[in-house]
Protein backbone atom coordinates (compact mmCIF):
# COMPACT_ATOMS: atom_id res chain seq x y z
CA UNK A 1 0.00 0.00 0.00
CA UNK A 2 1.44 3.56 -1.05
CA UNK A 3 1.89 6.11 2.03
CA UNK A 4 -0.83 8.93 1.90
CA UNK A 5 -3.35 7.16 -0.53
CA UNK A 6 -7.01 6.60 0.31
CA UNK A 7 -8.24 3.26 0.19
CA UNK A 8 -7.47 -0.21 1.67
CA UNK A 9 -5.82 -3.25 1.09
CA UNK A 10 -7.16 -4.96 -1.56
CA UNK A 11 -4.96 -8.57 -1.03
CA UNK A 12 -3.21 -10.25 -2.94
CA UNK A 13 -3.03 -9.75 -6.38
CA UNK A 14 -4.39 -13.08 -8.03
CA UNK A 15 -3.92 -14.20 -11.50
CA UNK A 16 -7.33 -15.09 -13.74
CA UNK A 17 -7.30 -17.98 -16.03
CA UNK A 18 -8.92 -16.83 -19.18
CA UNK A 19 -8.95 -20.14 -20.62
CA UNK A 20 -12.66 -21.02 -19.45
CA UNK A 21 -14.09 -17.87 -20.94
CA UNK A 22 -15.62 -18.35 -24.41
CA UNK A 23 -14.80 -16.11 -27.14
CA UNK A 24 -16.41 -15.02 -30.08
CA UNK A 25 -15.05 -16.71 -32.93
CA UNK A 26 -16.99 -15.12 -35.88
CA UNK A 27 -15.21 -12.49 -38.01
CA UNK A 28 -15.32 -8.29 -37.90
CA UNK A 29 -17.59 -7.42 -40.58
CA UNK A 30 -16.02 -5.68 -43.41
CA UNK A 31 -16.75 -2.77 -45.10
CA UNK A 32 -17.35 -3.55 -48.93
CA UNK A 33 -19.15 -1.34 -51.45
CA UNK A 34 -22.60 -2.57 -51.76
CA UNK A 35 -23.04 -4.21 -55.79
CA UNK A 36 -26.78 -3.82 -55.59
CA UNK A 37 -27.25 -0.33 -53.81
CA UNK A 38 -25.09 1.34 -55.83
CA UNK A 39 -25.39 5.13 -57.28
CA UNK A 40 -21.93 6.25 -58.69
CA UNK A 41 -19.54 2.77 -57.22
CA UNK A 42 -21.42 1.58 -54.16
CA UNK A 43 -19.06 3.15 -51.46
CA UNK A 44 -22.19 4.89 -49.97
CA UNK A 45 -24.16 1.79 -49.97
CA UNK A 46 -21.71 0.20 -48.34
CA UNK A 47 -20.80 2.06 -45.26
CA UNK A 48 -25.03 2.56 -44.76
CA UNK A 49 -25.13 -1.14 -44.45
CA UNK A 50 -21.57 -1.79 -42.40
CA UNK A 51 -23.48 1.31 -40.15
CA UNK A 52 -26.82 -0.32 -39.88
CA UNK A 53 -28.62 2.85 -41.37
CA UNK A 54 -30.34 4.63 -44.60
CA UNK A 55 -28.03 5.08 -47.41
CA UNK A 56 -29.72 8.33 -47.78
CA UNK A 57 -28.30 9.38 -44.85
CA UNK A 58 -24.62 8.49 -45.99
CA UNK A 59 -25.63 10.21 -49.97
CA UNK A 60 -26.14 13.61 -48.13
CA UNK A 61 -23.26 13.43 -45.50
CA UNK A 62 -20.94 13.13 -48.59
CA UNK A 63 -22.43 15.28 -50.86
CA UNK A 64 -22.34 17.79 -47.85
CA UNK A 65 -18.67 17.05 -47.16
CA UNK A 66 -17.66 17.80 -50.71
CA UNK A 67 -19.39 20.68 -51.04
CA UNK A 68 -18.30 22.14 -47.91
CA UNK A 69 -14.56 20.91 -47.42
CA UNK A 70 -13.74 19.56 -50.78
CA UNK A 71 -11.56 16.47 -49.29
CA UNK A 72 -14.64 14.38 -49.20
CA UNK A 73 -14.11 14.27 -53.52
CA UNK A 74 -10.81 12.92 -52.39
CA UNK A 75 -11.81 10.68 -49.95
CA UNK A 76 -14.71 9.00 -51.65
CA UNK A 77 -12.31 8.11 -54.87
CA UNK A 78 -10.00 6.72 -52.09
CA UNK A 79 -12.82 4.68 -50.69
CA UNK A 80 -14.38 2.89 -54.33
CA UNK A 81 -10.49 1.86 -54.89
CA UNK A 82 -9.60 0.46 -51.67
CA UNK A 83 -13.12 -1.10 -50.71
CA UNK A 84 -13.21 -4.28 -52.14
CA UNK A 85 -16.84 -4.68 -54.04
CA UNK A 86 -19.04 -7.66 -51.96
CA UNK A 87 -19.58 -10.05 -54.06
CA UNK A 88 -21.91 -11.61 -52.06
CA UNK A 89 -24.91 -9.31 -52.99
CA UNK A 90 -24.20 -9.61 -57.04
CA UNK A 91 -24.56 -13.28 -56.42
CA UNK A 92 -27.77 -13.64 -53.84
CA UNK A 93 -29.90 -11.02 -56.25
CA UNK A 94 -31.39 -13.01 -59.17
CA UNK A 95 -30.46 -12.05 -62.45
CA UNK A 96 -33.33 -10.93 -64.76
CA UNK A 97 -34.58 -12.91 -67.21
CA UNK A 98 -33.03 -12.93 -70.42
CA UNK A 99 -35.89 -13.17 -73.72
CA UNK A 100 -35.80 -16.22 -75.89
CA UNK A 101 -34.72 -15.34 -79.41
CA UNK A 102 -36.45 -17.83 -81.62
Amino acid sequence: MVPGRAGGDHGDMQTRDHSSTTTDTTTPRRITRSGDDRILGGVCGGIARHLDIDPVIVRIATVALVCAVGAGAVAYLAAWILMPLDERSAATTPSAPRPAHA
